[in-house]
């Protein structure tokens, strides 16, 4: 079991294109952690504990 807590940022984003496209990608870079993280063997789930993001329906959603 892998725990993630804190606060997620990602470094460099270029925001030209909006909040909205912004939080596009990086709700796509969290998507992509969590596959690369699941895909280690031996991990047999991940609990992400985010105070800025919260997986909702599948999907991760910028809390406010």
């Amino acid at each position: 079991m892998v725990y993630i807590q804190g606060v997620f940022k990602v470094a460099g984003i270029y925001s030209g294109g909006g909040a909205k496209e912004s939080e596009e990608v990086i709700s796509r870079t969290i998507r992509s952690l969590e596959m690369k993280i699941r895909s280690i063997p031996g991990v047999v789930d991940v609990n992400f504990q985010l105070l800025n993001w919260r997986k909702e329906k599948g999907k991760w959603i910028k809390t406010k």
